[in-house]
């Protein structure tokens, strides 16, 4: 069989993402090789997320199971090739018994294999439901707000997730602070999948132009379809925490202070550098402007002030912060944002121009 060594590659590379390269079943490290002699299907699996695609191939059919780091590897392999010459090559693929041996440029390389039938199977249920579909730029935007917050710890599946909420928002959160943007669409109920799935999804969106989601009836599983790629996840059968109850509501009177993200993010950024820290408290004097005070016992006490819209009636608002945590908040967002702080132990509201929320929990300092 032969087939584009670019198209392989890149596809290699992105169906690795998925790949358990520490796991102890050989199957699971493996990438199902499937063709018809016209097309070559591509899987990988870690039994929770199932990545697949499709290239383009000429040859005999046969279907068989290869390590996919040691594959790519291959692929990707330096063989003294022009830039130019690289993206035509060609990879021809031999299998036979328990082996196959892959031909790059002359050079040949032999491999064990795997038997198709021992790769763990794909759902065989056709009763997917559509339930939403996103230009996949406004998703990948979306999901670049709030997934860097969804918590790390895999002891708290409710947190350790990322929600596409009923009502056309998506949202996650540590505990610490929660980040929403919406999404435009709308279906029955939430579907919240973990923090892993949420990160695969994120470095194959900018693979398709559109993405649809489609779940299944009676089982706890999500499919999303970004061109000629597909994601099957595991759904988090967990509640995730109604992001309602923590968000505080908000009047036009309750605005403290207008700000332009970008040059607060930059500000941040600075007191992080002269502090060397990067979970340094910060308090915050909103009073016309945004006063950053920072005290270390080593470095002393550092400030930095900021120009702001003042947006209710100039009374002192004062609250600390960690200033990673509202850095987070800001580094992706154009434009200004408006700043909600009322009591010192009540979180912050921070509203963007394009729908997104960041909470932002206090601290004492």
């Amino acid at each position: 069989m032969k087939v584009n060594r670019k198209e392989l590659s890149d596809a290699l590379a992105t169906l690795s993402k998925v790949v358990d390269k520490k796991s102890s079943i050989p199957i699971i490290r493996s990438v199902l090789m499937e063709t018809d002699g016209a097309l070559l299907r591509l899987r990988t699996t870690d039994l929770n997320r199932t990545l697949t695609t499709a290239i383009h191939s000429d040859g005999p059919s046969f279907d068989t199971c290869i390590n996919a780091d040691k594959l790519l590897k291959i692929i990707k392999a330096d063989t003294g090739e022009s830039k130019g010459k690289k993206a035509l090559a060609t990879v021809e693929i031999t299998v036979s018994e328990n082996a196959a041996t892959v031909e790059i440029d002359g050079i040949k390389v032999k491999l064990p294999t795997l038997p198709a039938a021992d790769f763990p199977t794909a759902p065989t249920r056709d009763d997917w439901k559509r339930i939403a579909s996103w230009e996949s730029k406004t998703l990948a935007g979306a999901l670049g707000h709030v997934l860097p917050v969804a918590s790390v710890d895999f002891t708290r599946p409710h947190i350790n997730a990322v929600s596409f909420v009923h009502d056309g928002r998506i949202a996650a959160t540590d505990g610490h602070r929660l980040h929403v943007a919406p999404i435009p669409a709308l279906f029955e109920k939430d579907v919240t999948i973990p923090r892993d799935a949420a990160t695969t999804l994120a470095g194959v969106l900018k693979l398709g132009e559109s993405t649809v989601l489609d779940v299944q009836k009676e089982s706890p599983l999500g499919r999303f379809t970004i061109g000629v790629y597909q994601l099957t996840v595991r759904l988090s059968e967990t509640d995730f925490p109604p992001i309602d109850q923590v968000i505080p509501s908000r009047r036009n009177q309750d605005v403290t202070a207008v700000v332009n993200a970008e040059r607060w993010s930059k500000a941040l950024k600075k007191l992080r550098a002269v502090m060397d820290s990067e979970h340094m408290g910060v308090k915050l004097v909103v009073n016309g402007s945004i006063t950053m005070e920072v005290e270390d016992p080593d470095t002393g006490a550092v400030e930095c002030q900021i120009e702001a819209t003042h947006g209710n009636d100039g009374e002192t608002k004062t609250i600390g912060v960690n200033g990673s945590l509202l850095f987070d908040a800001l580094v992706d967002i154009e434009g200004d944002v408006e700043v909600m702080i009322w009591a010192p132990l009540d979180p912050i509201r921070i509203d963007s121009s394009d729908g997104r929320i960041a909470i932002v929990m206090p601290m004492r300092i």
